[in-house]
């Protein structure tokens, strides 16, 4: 299922997994591509990590990292570009940058720009 420019795609939490996880512990779901407020940027998802950390996130037990809720977007880290080039008009980079952040599971979200 290719992105495009107006519906954006993420896999949220559906259940806590008991044992490994199931084709029915995450959900994909579609909606509008989000649109960035103050201080925030559109970015593009290029590249997501998945990591065996996630499979704690996905645990409500206690964890050095906090859970992800139940219906949340499930988060890992992430090779974002700035989708709509608001990096140069809020001075962070310029066209095309390309930054390393923790990034939900789908190819487009908005992310405040730090000391906004």
């Amino acid at each position: 299922m290719p992105q495009t420019a107006t519906e954006n795609r993420r896999f949220v939490l559906a259940e806590r997994p008991k044992g490994e996880p199931t084709a029915a512990t995450l959900r994909l779901e579609t909606g509008p591509v989000p649109v960035p407020g103050q201080g925030q940027m559109l970015l593009r998802i290029e590249y997501l990590s998945l990591d065996p950390y996630m499979r704690g996130r996905m645990s409500d037990a206690p964890s050095y990292a906090a859970p992800v809720a139940i219906g949340a977007v499930m988060e890992g880290g992430g090779s974002c570009a700035d989708r709509d080039l608001a990096c140069e008009r809020l001075q962070c980079g310029g066209p095309g940058f390309v930054l390393q952040r923790l990034a939900g599971l789908c190819p487009v979200g908005r992310h405040r720009r730090h000391g906004a």
